[in-house]
């Protein structure tokens, strides 16, 4: 088992593997990032995969992504959860861009040795 300044690295590496594929748009990088069962909770409700790749994806433009603040809390050995902050700007579907900073929580889940995404939630926050 890793100990947690490194399990804490490999979390964040996978959170921007996650960024960049919103970024350059790039659906397969974030298609082997997630679980099969996947949830994200952001503003637009709770999403399955499926729904975050056919109905969000397509139509948000990721601009800005910047993560600062990470903190490990673990969950057995197979389980983690990083949380931190982000500052944010994104468009959907051509509307005028959402910018804002959030709190971010990302549960990992380990599937044959590698790090996927289980579950995503995004919260505002006001510094």
């Amino acid at each position: 088992m890793p100990d947690d300044k490194a399990l804490l690295e490999t979390l964040v590496a996978r959170e921007k593997v996650r960024r960049e594929a919103w970024l350059n748009h790039d659906a397969e990088a974030l298609r082997g990032l997630l679980t099969d069962d996947y949830v994200e909770v952001n503003l637009l409700g709770r999403l399955s995969r499926e729904q975050v790749l056919e109905e969000i994806f397509p139509y948000l433009e990721m601009k800005e992504y910047e993560m600062s603040d990470f903190r490990l809390a673990r969950a057995g050995t197979g389980a983690a959860a990083i949380t931190y902050h982000c500052r944010e700007r994104v468009s959907f579907k051509g509307e005028p861009d959402i910018t804002g900073d959030f709190h971010v929580s990302a549960v990992y889940t380990q599937e044959d040795s590698e790090w996927r995404l289980l579950l995503w939630s995004i919260t505002p926050y006001e510094k």
